[in-house]
């Protein structure tokens, strides 16, 4: 297998493809729902810029995303609670593991979106768990129907060893209105990492390496009818079931281009040592990111090729991933590939 010989469908994502941000002009911090009347800092050098109209936040010099312009104010929410925040700077993570990438400067989805967009910060309680895990910033999303609500948080791993399978055990995690009743939700929220071998021929995907941040993503629609407007606060405790290792493949992101319909296809390249496998149906998920670098909405990919269009990807070669219809205006996109050991069963 060698790279650069995939379909014909991909050659206008290799030309015109937004590389991976490092140091690029960052974005100001479009603050929705939230009233922040400030810019925040781009990631790298540069400072926040001014008030934007409206209340949102200004263009940025240094970072992930492009100049931009202010947004949208509102209500603030609060933070507090628990055991500790994640790492200063931008909310999403910013580096590469053996499985994820931030890839930013190029708008992307519906832009611009003629859906109203709500979004909000609430607090965090941790009520037990691992020390090892640092909560960080939780932001709420309204969905369209307003059925559902959507929670996006990070997490750190602050302890010395690669941690797998993280989730929250029994009763530890929920969310609360503001007069401190719980809206009684039964399913734990997806923690979003590396890949980590535990030993099985599928590897896990919510491991963390020392130091690494991850993503809390989680969708719900609970006992009312407008889960978002209610719910000022969440409580977790999060725990891991085992230590893992990483594999040898690294099935990284580099670069993505949208395909002109609303979707984006990413294209990733194996970095490691080893071939790596692509399931049959979980191909990976990502995180659209705003130009602050805060979440709008997620999904996951629903088609995956590698160079030979095989299930086997070589150290070396690339491949790709096409998202769901994104109908939002995205500015960075935060993507994390699936991948499995070739002596995974599969067709």
């Amino acid at each position: 297998m060698e790279a650069g010989t995939g379909r014909a469908r991909w050659a206008p994502a290799i030309a015109g493809a937004v590389a991976l941000a490092a140091g690029a002009c960052g974005g100001g911090h479009a603050t929705i729902d939230a009233g922040v009347l400030q810019g925040a800092a781009g990631n790298g050098s540069g400072t926040g810029g001014s008030a934007g109209a409206n209340g949102g936040g200004g263009g940025a010099t240094g970072g992930m995303g492009g100049a931009s312009a202010g947004g949208r104010g509102g209500n603030a929410g609060s933070s507090g609670g628990g055991a500790g925040t994640g790492p200063a700077g931008p909310w999403a993570p910013q580096g590469t593991t053996n499985d994820a990438a931030t890839l930013a400067t190029g708008a992307f989805g519906t832009c611009p979106s003629t859906i109203p967009f709500l979004r909000k910060k609430i607090a965090v309680t941790v009520n037990g768990g691992s020390p090892d895990f640092a909560i960080g910033d939780a932001y709420l999303v309204a969905t369209t129907n307003r059925q559902y609500a959507i929670l996006f948080a990070t997490v750190t791993n602050r302890g010395t060893k690669m941690h797998c399978n993280i989730a929250p055990p029994p009763n530890g995690y929920d969310w609360y209105d503001a007069q401190n009743h719980s809206l009684n939700v039964t399913s734990g929220p997806t923690v979003l990492g590396s890949e980590g071998d535990v030993g099985m021929p599928y590897y896990a995907q919510s491991c963390l390496m020392p130091g690494e941040t991850g993503m809390i993503i989680d969708s719900q629609a609970t006992t009312v009818s407008d889960p978002y407007a209610v719910t000022v606060r969440i409580s977790i405790a999060l725990n891991y079931q085992q230590d893992g290792t990483p594999p040898a493949a690294k099935l990284v992101p580099q670069s993505y281009t949208s395909d002109g319909h609303g979707a984006v296809l990413i294209r990733f390249r194996n970095d490691g040592t080893a071939a790596g496998g692509m399931p049959m149906a979980e191909y990976g998920t990502y995180v659209v990111l705003d130009d602050g670098g805060l979440p709008l909405t997620w999904g996951q990919f629903n088609e995956s090729e590698d160079d030979a269009f095989t299930y086997k990807v070589e150290p070396g070669a690339f491949g790709g991933g096409l998202s769901g219809q994104i109908d939002v205006c995205g500015a960075a996109i935060r993507a994390y590939v699936k991948f499995e050991s070739l002596s995974a069963p599969h067709p």
